[in-house]
């Protein structure tokens, strides 16, 4: 019997809980897309045994999850009958990753990395045109090829942003929740704050690194400026809207910055404290196994000199042990049956915060509102317009580059400010044609409001030799 695959997939999303724990299971293994045959239809035959007497429905199961008919549906790409396995489309798997965004990908650095390569592949393609103009098929191409990178971008990273969000809320729950009387709760709260820890290292810092403008990469330019830099071309070659549709690209990928960097905020906390737990474990089990060797150098089966004298140097740091179940708390404990092991593990989680009287506290974060979203939108235009004075500032040779530049903001900014002059001094070390010397000499800028005390630079044109 023959499924069409529309009707196949209807009955994919409505059974989609068989799926979703396939791709829970790609994603722990290391086998990519692929999952065992022989796994899949058991998952499918337990499907099947829970619809009971319902014949008409176990027979259209049956028939539209059975592998033939996924692979004539175009459904299953890959069926190898030798190594048991299947691989599912790639449409399919994205599809149901969409129904919990804990599931989606998150971007790896390669992934970042792939992307803003790309951006800058356009870029260096674009310089070489000789000619920039609609109607001329070269640029066309190049043209749509930017616009579906810039798609894939975005969708990209809102996916990868919606991942992290639904990640870290799972796992931050399952911390949070934790009950120390309950071993199995213990260990699902340390591999949440180990997974935590890895996702914060692998995911978040890479992220906040692909949305920083002014990231120095060894190769390239980082993605946001590569595209600003598309749009400026765009502009020189009169044609405005194209420009314009890449700023607006541009604005809509940088806006993620801040839910990456609420989101970063969120885990450093459990972050610091898995980082705690681990060297407060370090420092236990250092001291258990100190004191472990002395007591089998001692018990050598005589009654005499069995005891570790008070100045022996193992008990020095006894005190890490403050706070453990001592043998006195209980007579009718039976002491050769308890797990030590089970003990130095809650004591992890316990009792060295209680000494240090910390208590953990969570705060939920309210929706950012519409004053403080124009405020960032400000913000983001002014360091926008003091980066494109900066790069278009002839060069001036000169033993102050904070005065030179402070005088120059001056003239072009209306609303200028000291502070301005800071964020100024960032963008002009990033000019390639330019070198900034120190001189160890104070210098001082102030005006009615602000004052800058600060180190001055001496600017050089590139390649120009260094004099005193």
């Amino acid at each position: 019997m023959i499924v069409a695959a529309d009707k196949t997939v209807m009955l994919m999303i409505e059974h989609k809980h068989i799926f979703l724990d396939l791709i829970d299971i790609m994603d722990e293994g290391s086998a990519g897309e692929e999952v065992s045959t022989r796994l899949y239809e058991s998952k499918v035959m337990k499907l099947l045994d829970s619809l009971g007497d319902s014949k008409s429905d176990r027979q259209k199961i049956e028939a539209a999850f059975d592998v033939r008919n996924l692979v004539r549906a175009s459904l299953i790409l890959h069926h190898d009958t030798k190594r048991g396995v299947i691989a599912f489309a790639p449409f399919l798997i994205e599809l149901f990753r969409h129904f919990d965004r804990s599931r989606l990908r998150q971007l790896s650095s390669a992934d970042l990395e792939a992307l803003c390569d790309s951006f800058n592949d356009s870029l260096e393609k674009l310089r070489d045109l000789t000619v920039i103009e609609q109607g001329n098929d070269t640029f066309e191409d190049e043209l749509k090829l930017l616009r579906e990178r810039i798609r894939y971008a975005q969708g990209k990273i809102k996916e990868n942003v919606d991942s992290l969000q639904g990640q870290t809320l799972r796992l931050a729950e399952i911390v949070e929740v934790m009950s120390l009387e309950n071993l199995d709760e213990v260990k699902q709260a340390r591999g949440a704050l180990q997974a935590i820890t890895r996702i914060y290292g692998r995911h978040v810092l890479p992220t906040l690194q692909f949305l920083n403008e002014r990231e120095p990469l060894k190769k390239g330019l980082p993605a946001l400026t590569a595209l600003l830099r598309i749009s400026e071309m765009f502009r020189d070659a009169k044609l405005p809207k194209l420009g314009q549709q890449v700023l607006y690209a541009v604005a809509s990928i940088r806006s993620y910055r801040y839910d990456v960097e609420v989101i970063s905020k969120s885990l450093q906390r459990y972050v610091h404290q898995n980082e705690r737990q681990r060297r407060e474990y370090d420092q236990v089990e250092s001291v258990f196994n100190d004191l472990l060797v002395a007591c089998r150098e001692l018990h050598d089966g005589k009654l005499r000199g069995n005891l570790i004298p008070k100045d022996h140097e193992v008990l020095e740091r006894f005190s890490t042990f403050k706070g453990m179940k001592r043998q006195r708390a209980d007579s009718k404990i039976e002491w050769h049956n308890v797990d030590h092991w089970l003990h130095l593990q809650e004591h992890l989680r316990s009792s060295l915060d209680s000494l240090k009287n910390t208590r953990v506290t969570t705060t939920s974060v309210e929706p950012v509102g519409e004053d403080v979203l124009k405020a960032r939108r400000a913000s983001d235009v002014r360091r926008k317009l003091i980066g494109r004075l900066i790069d278009e500032w002839p060069i001036q040779v000169g033993p102050d580059a904070h005065a030179s530049l402070h005088a120059h903001l001056a003239q072009q900014i209306s609303d200028y400010e000291i502070a301005d002059l800071v964020e100024g001094v960032s963008w002009l070390k990033h000019r390639e044609d330019i070198v900034l010397t120190p001189r160890f000499q104070l210098g001082v800028i102030e005006d009615d409001r602000q004052k800058l005390t600060y180190y001055k630079l001496r600017i050089e044109e590139q390649g120009s030799e260094t004099t005193a």
